[in-house]
């Protein structure tokens, strides 16, 4: 008998702290915590689920390797990705088109002109922007800073 109420007075403080960790779908992206190596605990890949399998486990596909990896529910966090421009691997910020009206010189005839804005390339990791577009439907040209040597290459042939 005193076995059992000091059982369910332990259990009580087990589930202080605890709460149900929502399902995942199929291709949900996820970051997946780190279990061995130099940094266990760390939440350093990320992945997509592939499968949803019985008692919490999911298969992962590893974002970069395209490993798959089984991992319970505890050791995967859900997030949004980032959307990207597949075509230069860059962010494009939100650009807004306003509509104006021009009147000329007679008032029987206007037009309606629409500005084009061009799309302002925002990177992820630290790029320098090279050249701006001569034209609205040119493309900037973005090199990377890590490698510096290259890049100084780069300005002494294009100036």
């Amino acid at each position: 008998m005193a076995l059992a109420k000091r059982h369910s007075r332990e259990h009580e403080r087990w589930n202080e702290h605890t709460h149900h960790l929502p399902t995942l779908q199929v291709g949900d992206h996820v970051y997946i915590q780190n279990l061995v190596g130099n940094h266990p605990r760390r939440w350093e890949r990320t992945g997509t689920v592939v499968e949803v399998r019985q008692y919490h486990q999911y298969v992962i596909r590893v974002d970069g390797t395209g490993r798959v990896t089984i991992r319970n529910r505890q050791h995967l966090r859900k997030f949004t990705p980032f959307q990207t421009n597949q075509t230069q691997g860059t962010l494009m910020a939100p650009t807004a088109v306003q509509h104006q009206e021009v009147i000329l010189s007679s008032p029987t005839t206007s037009k309606t002109t629409q500005p084009q804005v061009p799309k302002i390339p925002v990177s992820l990791s630290p790029t320098k922007i090279l050249s701006q577009p001569a034209a609205l439907n040119e493309t900037p040209i973005i090199v990377p800073l890590k490698n510096r040597r290259r890049l100084r290459q780069f300005n002494s042939l294009h100036k």
